[in-house]
């Protein structure tokens, strides 16, 4: 029987799908390969000499990786 999605369960509320470590760990992997993805937009951009759009990506690069850790 799953339970209510009201109910807690120590710090974090149960919703019946996946535990919070599971989601934490889920969104980890989509961040790293978010920032795996911006690198390489950023060394396409400036190997094709768009410095603006090469800065832009790697900032975004840098945040992903931020909020990974």
């Amino acid at each position: 029987m799953p339970i209510p999605s009201e109910q807690k369960h120590g710090s974090f509320e149960y919703s019946g799908e996946l535990a919070m470590p599971e989601k934490a760990a889920a969104a980890a992997d989509r961040m790293a390969y978010m920032a795996d993805l911006l690198l390489e937009l950023q060394r396409m951009a400036v190997t094709d000499g768009h410095a603006t759009l090469a800065g832009l990506l790697s900032l975004a690069h840098t945040e992903a990786l931020q909020r990974i850790r």
